[in-house]
């Protein structure tokens, strides 16, 4: 982490902004705030005080220059913020274009804020009956508000692997000196214990005093407070974004006692390995948080608190805030850039797409990809902005690599490479360096030339073993354990010596290295040791030193190349150190380690170490060995969690000074779009060109990030046809803040490059979104045309198919997420049945399931478990559509779940698209027949697929009886009937309305008479399970009960009308 770019920045992070807020306008899905200019300067914020505060005050109607008065009476770090001059809402629509910069930016800062809030707002749900889980941590300790030190600011804005402490003075942080009194009524600032990666720098979290999840605590907060529970509710809409309330204004907010009960908790930094010198003990990790509108306690500082799931992050926020906030940025570098974001002119585009692009044939290329690639190329010449369109399948990743390879070849200029996940990021990364080994040969390539920015675990998780060297925090790692593991065998190397030599002094020179020495090494072990043995134990000692100098230089080659390692790295200590003692042993021991005939005793810098001859080079390479470790400990150390220690400022400039030297010596630098504007890339690093990948899938807020005086030329890469970012404000996503960079440019009619040809599906797969999305622009490569797997003869494993199923229907957790349980086992019995088909052959298949529905995704995955060997758990991953974009499967199993009709969920174009086309071999969606029946053709839903597949025959009807439905709602019943206790009001769907909601259940009633009356008549059998509600409770998720208590469940033993639908199989599995 560079600490020292943080500064003091003039402008607050984003993050503070939001805390400025009051709790009941953070917390309420409304954009009230924005009307109220709600920022309140109480921490203790609430209900009674609430009435008086000057933030309520409406500035409209006011001059200018009286409303910014206020502004900076009440706190000028939030004068460009709120935009009060304008009785208009300041959310408005994105324009097309922008007169200025400052107009350019302007209108992102107040939606990215509100975007955030939203977001916290809806995962905190105090006004949706939707909180999140509680759990106890222990408070060790409450304290003064530190967040003004630099480096707790520094916490918010990275998110590195690395834990720093605060750099408080042990004589004035009341944790490591108890004699400094804390005044009891200070609660802005606590240091909670954890587990380690529990919480992380920037989590925005609740806390209470009270679990406030707990039904009944809750009920008797209403009860106590007389409000109504009714008026609180809000209304969402179908993307569980908030949209419409009674609510006119922040003084109609009702009282809310849950609001009340809560603060919100904001973590600065998580420290590993804590010793309390106040308790004596040491925490395994702790977090220090800032609190905000945290209710005083009436009974003294609170011991142990509730903490909620985390709501979300502000890391991100931060960063973006100080893209749009900083200082001295007043225009674009260049005139192409400025005329195409700003004004939406682009000549330069229009006459490099109209003339004959003859660029040099670039192998492995096909022609729309060889076109890309040279319109690429002319842009970064001419400055500008370059649209690059990639449908699925296209080979994006191979373009942007291709094209990142002739840069580098052909230009001296650094590259920075962001997309909007770290997943797109990683996969350009793993091909751009294995283009270049390709390119360079192995030999030739220098490890340093590529760097990945990006938190540790992430890049353990995403990059293969022999790309992880590429990572900046897992190369300092690496870097830092092949000095360990030096220190460590030259601390083995001395113990032997000094065993062998009679181990009578503590160091080399007190011991005794040879015959010589033994009078030195002390009269009781020395003398009793021979020449002969003490020689043979020194030259033993020598070879280990020179073996694990040998074993460091080749592991320091790999990582960071000859070039750095034997001069750059020099530069920081105590590289300096270990540098000289290599030459040292080099010297003396020779390359071959020949002991004192193969050296010259000169180092590479001619220096002569050989001394005045009173000493063997033996004894010399061994005093060195025992003088480095000393000087590398106070550098580089590892923790008892095998973490690299940061506690010193000594160990995190080592940190410090490699990142910079990395970073300077990368040609290729890559990063997340909002992790462009982290410490390591906001200062001194200069690139010219900036390529994003999955350009499409961020928002325009994002992108200013890359933004830089230095940059001359910026590369879109990415398909406006797929899913773009997720905006969780609904008036947000109503103003378009969440089209991106790439859709306004197409917008305009800027130029672009289509990739034509697919390399992914089977062209029964790619059919329909050819045909539907592109204007059969998408042309199917001979690769995929070849395609034909042997399981294609069994009809029931067909590249396409809409399994149509009846009987079935949908329910809501606990959440009011969609849920469909015999969707769920239909699915589960097809993939048993395909992979007992293709046993022989299905060892390296894998098959992804997508759910529309997180309660589902839950739901399959708990299934999977029980259903599955683990060896075949490996082949099958479970995912929301979001989480597959990018990704491709062997199978893809798509569940619809809903039942009865279509939500806007699932009307969602790109959405469609992107699930239709993550498959390379089959494609089977599982939907009700009734309900994608009803809406044939419809343009933008799933029931347009289902006309499709009609059309084409693709359409296998599976139905499931009415008495396997009724029977299966008893037990639902039953369950409901358990944890809805103490629950009354129920849960609210979170894409429903209530009308539909009513309707639907008004049907099932009507549904579950015509089948207690087909089991009167005898057409059923029926049998009676007792089945442990610990079990059974999962088809419930958030159902209580206790893990004794039974449930009968009364189930069918008919046959049903379709092979693969046995659903009792599949539920006596799950419950074995």
């Amino acid at each position: 982490m560079r600490v020292q770019a943080v500064g003091k920045p003039s402008e607050p992070l984003g993050g503070e902004v939001l805390m400025g807020l009051r709790k009941d306008l953070l917390l309420h899905p409304a954009p009230l705030w924005i009307d109220a200019g709600g920022f309140g300067t109480d921490s203790s914020d609430t209900r009674s005080t609430r009435s008086g505060r000057s933030g309520r005050s409406s500035t409209i109607g006011e001059d200018p220059e009286t409303q910014r008065g206020k502004r900076a009476l009440k706190s000028n770090r939030y004068r460009d913020f709120i935009n009060s001059e304008s009785s208009a809402s300041p959310i408005e629509e994105v324009p097309l274009v922008f007169s200025s910069w400052e107009a350019y930016i302007n209108c992102f800062r107040v939606p990215v804020l509100e975007d955030c809030r939203a977001q916290i707002a809806s995962q905190a749900g105090l006004y949706a009956q939707q909180q999140p889980r509680f759990r106890l941590l222990d408070v060790v300790q409450w304290g003064r508000d530190k967040s003004k030190s630099d480096l707790a600011r520094a916490a918010l804005v990275e998110d590195d692997f690395y834990s720093f402490p605060l750099d408080i003075p042990e004589d004035e942080d009341p944790i490591t000196n108890p004699a400094i009194s804390v005044p009891q009524t200070d609660y802005s600032y606590v240091i909670l214990k954890c587990r380690p990666k529990e919480l992380k720098p920037g989590d925005v979290i609740l806390i209470s005093e009270l679990d406030i999840s707990d039904p009944e605590i809750s009920e008797r907060l209403f009860m106590e407070s007389g409000a109504d529970r009714s008026s609180i509710h809000f209304n969402f809409n179908s993307r569980n974004k908030s949209s419409t309330s009674i609510i006119s204004s922040s003084n109609d907010i009702p009282a809310n006692p849950l609001v009340d009960n809560v603060g919100v908790l904001m973590v600065l930094n998580v420290k590993s390995n804590h010793y309390d010198k106040k308790r004596k003990k040491t925490h395994e990790a702790v977090a220090h948080c800032t609190v905000h509108h945290f209710p005083t306690p009436h009974s003294g500082p609170p011991q142990k608190l509730y903490v909620s799931e985390t709501l979300g992050t502000v890391i991100p926020l931060n960063r973006i805030y100080m893209s749009l906030t900083r200082p001295g940025h007043k225009h674009l570098p260049t005139p192409n850039l400025n005329a195409a974001i700003l004004e939406g002119k682009f000549p330069y585009a229009r006459k490099i797409a109209d003339a004959s692009i003859t660029g040099v044939p670039v192998g492995g290329l096909n022609r729309s990809q060889q076109k890309a690639h040279d319109a690429a190329l002319a842009t970064c010449k001419e400055s500008g902005v370059c649209l690059i369109q990639g449908p699925p399948g296209t080979g994006k990743t191979k373009t942007v690599a291709t094209i990142m390879c002739s840069i580098l070849e052909r230009m001296q200029t650094k590259i920075l490479q962001c997309a909007p996940t770290n997943t797109a990021m990683c996969q350009v990364a793993s091909r751009l360096v294995q283009e270049r080994r390709t390119q360079l040969g192995p030999d030739n390539f220098d490890p340093c030339e590529v760097i990945i920015l990006g938190h540790r675990d992430k890049m353990m998780e995403l990059l293969a073993d022999s790309d992880r060297q590429f990572s900046m925090e897992l190369r300092i790692e690496m870097v830092a354990r092949c000095v360990d593991t030096l220190v460590k065998a030259l601390e083995a190397a001395l113990v032997v010596s000094q065993n062998r030599n009679g181990g009578g002094g503590g160091g080399v020179g007190r011991g005794g290295t040879g015959a010589g020495n033994g009078k030195r090494g002390g009269k009781k072990g020395g003398l009793a040791e021979s020449n002969h043995s003490a020689t043979m134990a020194t030259q033993k000692s020598v070879q280990m030193v020179y073996d694990a100098v040998k074993v460091y230089c080749k592991e320091m080659k790999l990582l960071v190349g000859e070039k750095l390692f034997r001069l750059d790295l020099q530069l920081i200590p105590p590289f300096d150190s270990i540098t000289r003692f290599v030459d040292i042993v080099v010297a003396l021991r020779g390359p071959d380690g020949a002991g004192d005939k193969g050296g010259t005793g000169k180092t590479p810098m001619g220096i002569d170490v050989r001394g005045d001859g009173t000493k063997s080079s033996q004894q010399t390479v061994l005093e060195a060995a025992e003088r480095l470790p000393q000087q590398v400990r106070p550098f580089i150390m590892f923790d008892k969690n095998e973490c690299l220690d940061q506690g010193t400022m000594e160990r995190r400039n080592v940190t410090t000074g490699l990142q910079g030297l990395f970073l300077m010596k990368a040609r290729s630098i890559f990063s997340t779009l909002n992790g462009t504007f982290s410490n390591h890339l906001r200062d001194e690093i200069a690139f010219n060109i900036v390529i994003v990948d999955e350009a499409a899938q961020a928002t325009e807020a994002e992108t200013t990030c890359i933004m830089r005086e230095c940059v001359k030329t910026v590369i879109l890469v990415g398909d406006p046809k797929q899913l773009e970012s997720t905006v969780m404000s609904a008036d947000c996503e109503k103003a378009k803040f969440g089209r991106s960079l790439m859709e306004r440019l197409l917008t305009l009619k800027h130029p672009f490059y289509l990739l034509e040809t697919q390399y992914r599906m089977h062209p029964r797969i790619a059919q329909f979104s050819s045909k539907n999305f592109y204007d059969g622009w998408l042309m199917d490569s001979d690769h995929v045309q070849a395609y034909d797997p042997p399981w294609y003869k069994t009809p029931q494993f067909s590249a396409v198919q809409f399994v149509a199923h009846t009987g079935t229907m949908h329910s809501r957790d606990n959440g009011g997420s969609s849920i469909n349980e015999l969707e769920a086992n239909l699915i589960c019995r097809r993939i048993q049945s395909f992979l007992t088909a293709t046993s022989s052959h299905s060892t390296n298949l894998s098959i992804g399931i997508i759910c529309p529905y997180k309660a589902q995704k839950h739901l399959l995955e708990s299934l999977i478990k029980t259903t599955f060997r683990p060896r075949q758990q490996k082949q099958i991953s479970v995912n929301t559509v979001d989480g597959f974009q990018g990704q491709e499967r062997d199978v893809i199993i798509l569940s619809l779940t809903r039942v009865g009709y279509v939500s806007d969920f699932l009307d969602d174009l790109k959405r469609v698209n992107v699930a239709l086309t993550r498959a390379k071999f089959n494609l089977w969606v599982f939907g009700d027949h009734k309900t994608y029946n009803r809406c044939l053709g419809q343009f933008g839903s799933f029931g347009w697929f289902y006309s499709h597949c009609e059309t084409l025959g693709f359409v296998k009807f599976v139905n499931v009886s009415k008495a396997e439905q009724t029977q299966y709602q008893q037990i639902q019943q039953v369950e409901r009937n358990g944890s809805e206790n103490g629950n009354s009001s129920g849960v609210e769907d979170d894409e429903e309305e209530e009308e539909e909601v009513v309707g639907m259940a008004e049907e099932d009633e009507e549904e579950e008479e015509e089948d207690i009356e087909d089991q009167q008549h005898g057409k059923f059998g029926i049998v009676a399970v007792e089945v442990p509600m610990r079990q059974a409770k999962r088809f419930q998720p958030g159902g209580r009960g206790g893990h004794n208590q039974k449930l009968m469940a009364t189930l069918s033993v008919g046959t049903l009308e379709s092979t693969e639908a046995s659903l009792l199989d599949a539920w006596d599995s799950a419950f074995d």
